[in-house]
């Protein structure tokens, strides 16, 4: 597959972030629908998934496999208090989480592969984020 180009790379997740943050724009246009189901803060997943996405697309996979073990390690420690306050929810974005490992932990990632997953985890993140 040979070396992925860093600036195509955080040109290629800039270009999905943006589309992502459009949908999201257009995705929720009553409070009731964006405050259902939620499960307070989780800006801090946020971070996390932020960090991991700038690793990947700067080809530092080793960092990158880090810092998602460091947000599989938080979902883990958080996982007593949020299962219970919405269970769906907490299904569906551990569902997305153990994809997204999946994917940046594979012997040798498909760099749009793991932009996707994480891309899909931060939209669940955000579905079940107070702000």
């Amino acid at each position: 597959m040979g070396k992925p180009d860093p600036a195509a790379c955080a040109e290629a997740l800039k270009t999905l972030l943006a589309k992502l943050e459009t949908k999201q724009s257009s995705a929720a246009p009553s409070g009731v629908a964006a405050t259902a189901g939620s499960m307070g803060d989780l800006s801090y997943l946020k971070v996390i998934l932020s960090d991991t996405q700038q690793l990947l697309a700067s080809g530092d996979m080793k960092g990158a496999r880090a810092r998602i073990t460091d947000l599989e390690s938080a979902w883990d420690q958080a996982e007593e208090k949020l299962r219970p306050i919405d269970p769906e929810g907490w299904t569906s974005i551990d569902k997305s989480l153990d994809r997204a490992l999946k994917q940046v932990r594979t012997g040798s990632p498909d760099l749009a592969a793991c932009t996707e997953a994480l891309i899909t985890l931060s939209t669940k993140i955000d579905s079940k984020n107070t702000h």
